[in-house]
């Protein structure tokens, strides 16, 4: 097990510049509800480096978190702060190959990063379960469906090598991630937040070309798949997201505030497989999370 203390790494040591690291921090550090902490720290560890899982566990009250599907390389990581003795609790990330030492120094500033707003997640959950009484265990377990957007997104490119004289253009994906669902499901609803999505997916299709396909990635993602597309027109379907989001009508006017578009576009152009293009539109997506959690951001 690797002990990842809470403290500042010369320089030269780093592997996220001043500016990266900052825009990481602050959205890792904007919400006190610990799943929405862990998924935004998977987003960028997916993004960043070859991590595929993770799973987080803490004890008081006994939590466990998952996110991904497990790998076989696994690292386990116990998180101290350098100022306390309280533990801000295990983390296991696993990779579908090994590390490398530059992903495990990234992955090691992520977790600095994270530690402190993992703790104050951790301890306002433990407030609210004191509060209600409740002793299970806790647990949360969110399998993504990167495999099925991988085949989908492999489909298509087997179909334009078929049909290669036909296709001006190179496939596109378009991931995009509702920011604000979490402030949705605490002060109203899980069905009023589910119903977002399932609007948003549908309205998409109906005004998507007939080969087009959106898919729910889990419950703050959403991925557009777009045969032959120009990268213009991967833009205007981010733009389209974006709008469709804002024009969303609610009895409470206020939850629309908390609502905003992230997007990240990538290409089957220069891209070997599948994996490849969704793992550049998860870096995409991150850089967009980086320059402006909080606004609607195409990157």
């Amino acid at each position: 097990m690797t002990e990842v203390q809470v403290q500042h790494a010369p320089h030269e040591m780093r592997r996220l510049d001043a500016e990266t690291a900052l825009s990481i921090a602050r959205s890792l550090h904007t919400d006190l509800d610990l799943s929405v902490v862990l998924k935004r720290l998977y987003t960028f560890a997916t993004a960043l480096t070859r991590v595929a899982h993770i799973r987080y566990s803490n004890k008081g009250p006994e939590v466990s978190y998952e996110m991904g599907e497990e790998q076989e390389h696994v690292l386990t990581y116990e998180l101290k702060l350098t100022s306390q003795e309280d533990s801000a609790g295990t983390i296991t990330m696993s990779s579908r190959v090994p590390l490398s030492d530059h992903d495990s120094e990234i992955v090691a500033e992520l977790l600095s990063l994270a530690a402190n707003a993992l703790m104050n997640a951790h301890k306002y959950l433990s407030s609210q379960h004191e509060a209600t009484g409740k002793g299970k265990p806790l647990t949360h377990k969110e399998i993504q469906k990167d495999q099925q957007l991988q085949n989908a997104l492999a489909e298509n490119r087997n179909e334009s090598k078929l049909s290669q004289n036909k296709r001006k253009y190179p496939d596109a994906l378009v991931l995009v991630r509702i920011e604000g669902l979490d402030v949705i499901r605490n002060v109203s609803s899980q069905e009023l937040a589910d119903s977002i999505m399932t609007e948003l997916k549908t309205q998409l299709n109906e005004n998507l070309r007939q080969a087009d396909g959106t898919h729910k990635v889990d419950e703050d993602h959403l991925a557009v798949l777009l045969p032959s597309t120009a990268p213009v027109g991967a833009e205007r379907v981010a733009e389209k997201v974006a709008k469709l989001v804002s024009n969303l009508e609610f009895v409470d006017p206020l939850l629309r505030r908390e609502l905003s578009v992230s997007v990240g576009i990538s290409s089957t152009s220069g891209a070997v497989s599948a994996e490849d293009v969704l793992a550049n539109a998860k870096v995409q997506l991150a850089k967009a999370m980086q320059e402006s959690p909080q606004n609607n951001t195409v990157h």
